[in-house]
């Protein structure tokens, strides 16, 4: 008697639990309810856990499926969604004297104007110039690569070295490196400009004699050059590929000797150095190949080498 008392409470507990209403949603969801309406556009249940609470609604677009506790099921197609018919407002016309011209912008050179002050300037269409007279009548905004450029930096390998004596070899040719830096431009009809940079340098150089008998030594002595200094440039645009600058350049040399002479049998080294100020004249060029890249010249009284070329990149 008491096994069929319990078999008949599970029983009642396990129909209990299964006696509800089941709405899938096409989210994934799942809800516990009891179904109390399905309309043309929602659903209305209460939740399983309070039947005695308030009614909820659930779009009927939402559901998927609802299983009710006696088994059955309903199964909702998901409706196509009509597209909103766009009405378009009527366009109203204006008296034929009454009409708006409209223009295309002309797109032609024209010439610069700054604007006065509080005074707004013009949209200006101005196509891209090609020759040389043309950039110099351009506005700032359309000048060419070496304009916009705010620093340069070059590496030169130079032509000559006149630091080195006759009769002494090179071991490391003259090899100059400068980085320059805008401090003020738009001048003389915005191409022309003040820099400022530092230079640095180095050569080394070896010089050999020969010894005759035991007294007579064999000298090997090997000199290196040393420049540091700092440099003033006027530059001057004559094409948005082709500048020139000229300046002067005030700097220290320094000297290091080192030597070695061998008197019978013996090796005897020495060394020394010296320095002084140095003070000359620059004048130089670049040839841009490209937007950042390009090719520089110069000629300086008082660097390693008379001639250096080598080459240019501006930022």
């Amino acid at each position: 008697m008491q096994k069929l008392t319990l078999l008949l409470l599970l029983f009642g507990i396990s129909a209990g639990m299964w006696a509800q209403d089941v709405i899938f949603l096409r989210s994934g969801d799942e809800i516990n309810a009891i179904v109390q309406k399905v309309g043309s556009t929602e659903v209305e249940y209460k939740k399983f856990s309070n039947p005695n609470g308030p009614t909820y609604t659930v779009p009927k677009s939402d559901v998927f499926i609802i299983k009710y506790k006696n088994g059955e099921k309903d199964v909702f197609k998901e409706e196509p969604t009509q597209k909103q018919p766009v009405y378009q407002q009527p366009v109203q016309q204006l008296p034929a004297q009454q009409q708006p011209v409209y223009q295309q912008p002309v797109q032609q050179q024209q010439q610069y104007t700054p604007p006065s002050q509080g005074q707004q300037a013009p949209p200006q269409y101005v196509q891209p110039p090609q020759s040389g007279a043309q950039l110099a009548a351009a506005p700032p905004a359309v000048r060419g690569a070496w304009q916009q450029k705010k620093g340069i930096i070059s590496l030169g390998l130079g032509i000559d070295n006149h630091f080195s004596g006759t009769g002494f070899s090179t071991m490391i040719p003259p090899m100059i490196t400068t980085f320059d830096f805008r401090l003020k431009g738009g001048l003389l009809n915005n191409k022309a400009s003040i820099w400022a940079g530092v230079i640095g340098g180095i050569n080394m150089s070896s010089f050999e004699t020969a010894g005759y008998g035991s007294y007579v030594a064999a000298t090997e002595q090997i000199t290196t050059h040393f420049l540091f200094g700092g440099r003033g440039l006027f530059q001057y645009m004559f094409s948005n590929r082709l500048d020139a600058y000229s300046g002067i350049m005030l700097g220290y040399h320094a000297v290091r000797t080192d030597s070695a002479s061998e008197v019978e049998n013996s090796y005897m080294p020495t060394s020394s150095s010296a320095g002084g100020s140095n003070f000359s004249f620059i004048a130089g060029a670049h040839f841009w190949l490209g937007r950042g890249f390009g090719l520089v010249g110069e000629f300086n009284t008082g660097a390693m080498s008379y001639l250096t070329i080598g080459l240019s990149i501006g930022f």
